[in-house]
């Protein structure tokens, strides 16, 4: 199975959202893709259901049986996260790395680096008003061709509903233009405005989480 955009599956099952019916008949699938493919869409739902330990179980026995199949593991990283297990998922971080250089770094760099597999989803995060879900950057993202340049480590795509409109966009972003600063970043069509500052200190991922979604309730209160 190919690589593909990892948050997109996962945010069709959490907004229910309904593909178009084909007038074509389906081509016939492999017996072990088709079970493959089973396999990984009842993980997402079984996430999407937010069941983390049973996710968990899925998601380990899945790799015992596709070991070079990357989405299995960022499955378990997600179920991991989601039952606060951090230290354990970034554990799991690390495998995700090794799996990705050694099976789709050369793809990935061949197809110019497209911009929609530079990520895969760590986390999802529930709100009564929004969901976050927090990504990672495979090779972190560097802006300009010279120094000092902006480098992005972590994305959040903040969904309010499920149209593209109700999507809102931020970045972890480094930059060390006189000293090495951190700070969580809004891109939106109204330009670039800077939200939570770190200083010198790179946070975690979960550490970043929790601040874009204590800065995000305190906007909504206002």
């Amino acid at each position: 199975m190919k690589p593909r955009l990892l948050t997109a599956g996962l945010m069709l099952v959490l907004f229910s959202a309904a593909l178009p019916l084909s007038a074509e008949p389906a081509p016939a699938v492999p017996e072990s893709k088709a079970g493959e493919e089973a396999t990984l869409q009842a993980l997402y739902e079984t996430l999407a259901d937010r069941k983390y330990s049973e996710a968990e179980k899925a998601a380990r026995l899945a790799i015992e049986q596709y070991p070079e199949q990357i989405e299995f593991y960022v499955c378990l990283d997600q179920a991991l996260n989601g039952q606060k297990r951090y230290e354990e998922a970034e554990a799991v971080r690390n495998q995700i790395l090794t799996v990705w250089t050694a099976h789709y770094k050369e793809e990935f760099l061949d197809a110019g680096m497209p911009i929609r597999l530079r990520t895969w989803a760590r986390m999802v995060t529930y709100t009564p008003g929004f969901i976050i879900l927090s990504c990672e950057y495979f090779m972190p993202e560097e802006l300009g061709d010279e120094e000092p340049k902006i480098t992005n480590y972590y994305k959040f795509i903040v969904h309010y509903g499920p149209n593209s409109k109700d999507v809102r966009i931020f970045k972890l972003e480094h930059s060390n233009i006189i000293a090495d600063y951190y700070v969580i970043g809004e891109l939106s069509d109204a330009g670039h405005r800077q939200v939570v500052s770190f200083g010198s200190q790179k946070p975690t991922l979960q550490d970043a989480t929790a601040a874009l979604v204590q800065k995000l309730k305190e906007e909504m209160e206002k």
